[in-house]
């Protein structure tokens, strides 16, 4: 059971447990998505060649999975009576309004910005 501090967020009409950091693994496991393919940044870091956007969606869910912990109390997999599929946070912020999605993306990215997925560094 992952014991970590988590903080709650609101966002719109949607209430979000957040963790509030990465571990070493998630890190790691979030650089993989990345590091994965064959990307060429240039020596700047301004350039970036050999990214797709399968790969900015891959990671982007993979970060919205493993910082968002739960939407109004709705964890990742959980059944909800009454529907059929179980509950999924990647699908509840993609189908977020716009405004509300852009808002869930900066406060996940405000939690893993210590980290540059693309050389690997954290600052």
């Amino acid at each position: 059971m992952d014991t970590r501090e988590t903080k709650k967020i609101t966002i719109g009409a949607y209430e979000l447990e957040v963790k509030t950091y990465l571990t070493g693994r998630e890190k790691r496991a979030l650089m993989s998505v990345f590091l994965g393919k064959n990307l060429t940044v240039s020596p700047d870091g301004a350039n970036v060649a050999g990214l797709d956007a399968e790969v900015v969606a891959a990671a982007q869910d993979l970060t919205f999975k493993t910082v968002i912990v739960s939407i109004g109390g709705h964890k990742d997999g959980d059944m909800i009576e009454g529907k059929e599929e179980p509950f999924s946070i990647v699908d509840t912020v993609l189908d977020m309004h716009g405004d509300d999605f852009d808002a869930v993306v900066k406060a996940v990215n405000d939690i893993t910005k210590a980290t540059d997925f693309l050389d690997g560094s954290t600052g």
